[in-house]
């Protein structure tokens, strides 16, 4: 286990980051044709809804919507 302190702005910042890093994952997972590369980017995908929803609940907000 990993604790790393910020303030609330900054984890605001990096909740906005992640939330646009989880849409262009989205897009990609979309326009992937190779199933061995559509289960690693789920994969990923999986990973930062995962951050995004432990950040939100963190900084006491409502994780954006998928």
């Amino acid at each position: 286990m990993i604790n790393f302190e910020m303030t609330k702005d900054e984890a605001l910042f990096l909740l906005g980051e992640l939330t646009k890093e989880r849409k262009h994952v989205e897009i990609e997972l979309v326009h992937t044709d190779k199933r061995s590369m559509q289960a690693d980017i789920a994969k990923d995908l999986k990973r930062l809804e995962s951050l995004v929803e432990r950040l939100a609940r963190a900084t006491g907000t409502a994780a954006p919507a998928e």
